[in-house]
């Protein structure tokens, strides 16, 4: 089937025609685009018509590459963005185990504090975290993703030790031969790897909805999110879809 949309605003971003009167697709691809009489000429006998009425039609935005997992799973953790002191981030993480009614022994995360933009200057530790979340486990990401905190008990179940040593490429932060809860790059990443925080469900189910507000953005999108951190993600995204269908194929 031929689609033809009309009645609006075409960019096209070609520097020698950046405005069109009508686009036609045909199996998926653009087959015209140009003036409207020239267009309507190159339809098939059957064509659906789409009226932009009035709006503006701009090509779709192509993303190569994108961590597009990491950007769903933003949005099921406590975010730290513009906090100024150990006590900001601290009010965060209370927050968001009360409202959130997180239940003792559940991981909490958090996700993009700035040491810099701190009054303390430095990385919380872990007696911080400690006194902000003492019945859970909780780790905090840096915004640069490279590097974070655990507290006493996020540390103690993921078997952490003032002995464990650092993986090559990697920090664990100790002070007089005692855990900070700091961690940097491979050690950092590591670790963070065996939090499990969520139900794969739930963080699929993120991604449904991520995906959803793309698709309503985008005419069309592509990425390759070359992080991904689970070999099943294909297969856990199909089962979801097939039982909720908010997912659509471009």
């Amino acid at each position: 089937m031929d689609i033809l949309f009309e009645n609006g605003t075409i960019r096209t971003l070609e520097r020698n025609s950046p405005d069109a009167q009508a686009l036609l697709v045909r199996n998926g691809r653009i087959a015209a685009v140009g003036g409207r009489t020239a267009v309507e000429d190159q339809t098939g006998i059957d064509v659906r018509r789409v009226d932009l009425a009035g709006r503006t039609l701009l090509p779709a935005f192509l993303d190569a590459h994108s961590h597009f997992t990491a950007v769903a799973n933003q949005f099921l953790q406590v975010s730290l963005e513009g906090c100024t002191s150990w006590a900001d981030m601290q009010d965060r993480i209370r927050d968001y185990i009360r409202r959130e009614r997180i239940p003792a022994g559940q991981w909490v995360t958090a996700q993009g504090y700035d040491h810099n933009l701190l009054s303390e200057r430095r990385h919380p530790d872990r007696l911080c975290l400690d006194a902000a979340a003492p019945d859970n486990p909780v780790v905090i990401c840096h915004q640069s993703g490279h590097m974070g905190v655990f507290n006493t008990a996020a540390l103690e179940r993921l078997g952490v030790t003032a002995q464990t040593p650092a993986p090559a490429g990697g920090v664990i932060g100790r002070e007089n031969g005692t855990l900070t809860g700091y961690m940097e790059e491979n050690a950092f990443l590591e670790f963070q790897k065996r939090v499990h925080n969520l139900k794969y469900y739930t963080w699929v189910e993120q991604q449904g909805r991520d995906m959803h507000e793309l698709n309503d953005l985008w005419y069309g999108s592509t990425w390759d999110d070359v992080h991904r951190q689970a070999a099943a993600l294909d297969e856990l995204i199909t089962a979801f879809n097939e039982e909720t269908g908010v997912l659509k194929r471009l």
